[in-house]
């Protein structure tokens, strides 16, 4: 029997929409919302695998940015991987990340980010635990009103420009956090027949320090203030937000939001009343090692070199030795050197991402180096933050 496999786009109107029942039935969603996912993305971002020419299943890619190392790195979100039941356990999954990820290498895509259902289907193509999305409550009933200078004024309309500059302040310092695709923005502030969003600017309209966006919801038996962005510039900016949450205690049990695993501005409250309610990790993949290493932003008063070996069973243009020439906060990469840092690209992830040093990956077993190279690596990719990524897809 014939066992022909080939990845691409839909060739028509018809293989779209086939991919659409596949996918639908996959994950749950009714056939109806299709039409506008497969819209919002663009049906030329879908990859579908066929077997014997018939369509097995498909992906999402979603083209954006990850900020990392202060700067934001040229990235792939995969999603809604999906194979239709009956062409499941031949492989079809792994085969279609395989000729997904050549082509992103082909096109100098520095990386890749998913959120993995089975991890060692990912594990197989390189990607690793890069950072984590976790839910928090926080009961309002904790809160009290804090001095602030600020005060809150309502957003007359949700404009998704006017939100895109006030988020980029805050995350291009936080390691994980994307430059949103669209359809992230498009989804924080749409409303659903017979619900309410809610946004207000920290500061004003005209000089904003930070803003949140909500919705009431209810939850368990009570009221939650469920929200859906948030940022605040300052400290100043963050006791503003805690005030105007703790004035929702009378009605509203509790607010509950998606961040890191570790969320600076609670040290700012007198007890953490906080609790984790999920705690999830995100995979990253280093798909073109040059491009990668070349996009980060290094220590700015460090003039040095690391000699990398790297094993990439899968895009073996990433495969052996690299010179990583680091100068003024930018690096070039060069073929070659000594090979005095060895590992395999899925162990780069989390070093690349700030998920973990050097020397817990030489403690793992993951880094094979010398103890030079081991300490130039640490001034390299300090692990001085939480990568984290409030957004899903």
């Amino acid at each position: 029997m014939e066992n022909l496999r080939e990845v691409s786009v839909a060739s028509d109107h018809d293989e779209s929409q086939l991919l659409g029942k596949i996918l639908c039935q996959c994950f749950g969603f009714p056939q109806t919302e299709w039409e506008d996912y497969g819209s919002s993305i663009g049906l030329d971002n879908f990859r579908l695998i066929r077997r014997n020419k018939k369509v097995a299943g498909g992906l999402a890619i979603y083209r954006m940015g990850q900020w990392f190392g202060g700067r934001c790195i040229p990235m792939a979100g995969l999603a809604a991987v999906g194979i239709a039941p009956e062409y499941r356990g031949q492989g079809m999954a792994a085969e279609l990340l395989r000729e997904t990820l050549k082509e992103l290498y082909a096109e100098k895509v520095a990386i890749s980010t998913l959120y993995p259902a089975v991890q060692s289907l990912y594990r197989g193509v390189g990607y690793e635990y890069g950072g984590t999305r976790c839910l928090w409550e926080l009961p309002l009933s904790t809160l009290k009103s804090r001095p602030s200078q600020l005060q809150l004024e309502r957003i007359k309309r949700l404009e998704i420009e006017a939100l895109i500059d006030v988020y980029n302040q805050q995350v291009n310092h936080t390691n994980g956090c994307l430059d949103r695709h669209p359809v992230f923005w498009k989804n924080i502030i749409k409303t659903a027949e017979g619900e309410e969003v809610y946004g207000y600017w920290i500061g004003s309209s005209s000089l904003p320090q930070g803003y949140v966006i909500f919705q009431q919801k209810g939850v368990q038996g009570s009221l939650s203030l469920e929200i859906r962005d948030w940022v605040t510039l300052s400290s100043d900016a963050t006791n503003c937000l805690f005030s105007f949450l703790a004035s929702h205690a009378s009605q509203v049990s509790k607010c509950r939001w998606y961040g890191g695993a570790v969320e600076p501005q609670l040290m700012l409250l007198a007890e953490h009343h906080a609790k984790l309610i999920n705690y999830e990790q995100w995979m990253l993949r280093i798909v073109d090692i040059v491009t990668a290493l070349e996009s980060f932003a290094y220590p700015v008063n460090l003039e040095t070199e690391l000699h990398l070996s790297v094993i990439d069973d899968l895009l073996t243009e990433n495969e052996g030795n690299f010179v990583l020439e680091v100068a003024a906060g930018s690096g070039q990469v060069k073929r070659g050197g000594r090979g005095e840092f060895q590992l395999k690209i899925g162990s780069l992830a989390p070093l690349y991402a700030g998920l973990l040093g050097p020397r817990q990956l030489q403690q793992m077993g993951w880094l094979e180096c010398t103890d030079s190279a081991l300490r130039i690596a640490e001034y390299l990719f300090p692990t001085t933050t939480s990568p984290a990524m409030p957004d899903f897809f």
